[in-house]
Parts: structure tokens; sequence; C-alpha cells
């Protein structure tokens, strides 16, 4: 059976976070959320596209810190490694470097992967629809949102088309 991207992506990430020791703590102890009552323009950290090729190849914690003075609301930060070159470290960079609240971009299947999220600093953490609707996670959507909750990690989730915003309600 051929896989498609969101496939081999969330398979590919799930045997990847086998090899993290989870440290039950957390790096920092501050949440911090994004302001939407004002224009928030959340920046992205994101070293390589699938389709573009490298996109940024210097300091997270220096473009963080610019995202953060040119007066970015929050980070968006990509950490799955083989296809975007993300990882927890870029993710533990930027939150180091910058008081402004952080969203972990990344294909989240397993509950593990939400606690590595928070244990390095993550304030939000992105939840595709797609991966849930595909059976591709090892937990329901609800049980996937109740899960980050219960971290103190908020969710933000992204859906592709009206079908799965309506699913997701």
């Amino acid at each position: 059976m051929k896989m498609n991207f969101m496939q081999k992506t969330v398979l590919s990430r799930r045997k990847s976070l086998e090899e993290f020791p989870l440290r039950g703590r957390r790096k920092k102890e501050k949440k911090r959320f994004f302001d939407f009552k004002k224009f928030c323009v959340i920046a992205e950290l994101k070293m390589r596209s699938p389709a573009t090729g490298i996109v940024f190849a210097h300091s997270a914690g220096g473009l963080a810190k610019a995202y953060q003075l040119a007066g970015a609301g929050g980070l968006s930060v990509v950490t799955e490694p083989e296809f975007f070159h993300g990882s927890l470290d870029l993710l533990r960079q930027a939150v180091d470097a910058t008081t402004l609240p952080v969203l972990a971009k990344d294909f989240v299947s397993i509950p593990k992967h939400l606690d590595l999220l928070y244990e390095n600093g993550a304030d939000y953490a992105l939840l595709i629809s797609e991966v849930f609707e595909q059976s591709l996670a090892l937990f329901s959507l609800t049980e996937a949102i109740e899960y980050a909750h219960g971290l103190g990690l908020q969710v933000l989730l992204e859906t592709h088309s009206r079908k799965q915003f309506e699913n997701a309600l």
C-alpha cells in the first residue's frame, strides 16, 4: 500500500519519538497565551519546507528574538525533524529566547508527543484534524485535546475543509 505524505510523516515521527525519554518536568513554569483581543501575528520558525527546501538556517533563538522585537504576538515552531528539519531543541531555543507564547507544530499522534512538547516549554500544541480522521493517531481528537489540557497545553486545531471543521465541533 502506498502511503500519502501525512501517513509517512506521522508514522516516521511516532517512531522517532521512541528514543526520547520523558523527564517529567517542564522547561519553564510560566504559561503564556496569545492575545487575540488585538491584532496578533504568530511568526513561524520553520527550518525547511518539503515543497521549497531550506527556509531558514540560522539561530532559532536569534530569529525568535527578532520576531519579538518586530512585534510578533507569538511564535509557531515546527518541530518535525525528517521533512521540516525541526526539533525539540529548536522549540527550547525559541522558548528560552523570548517571553512570547509558543505554539509547537508537529504531527501529534500519541500522548507522549504532547508530554514532550509540554516538557520543552510549548504553550500550545497543534493538532491536525486529518491525523485523527485518517485514524493515524493512537487516541481520538477529543482524548488528545483533553490530554493536552490536562498537561496545561492549549490546543490549536488545524482543519483543511469545512467538513473537517464541522466534524471537529
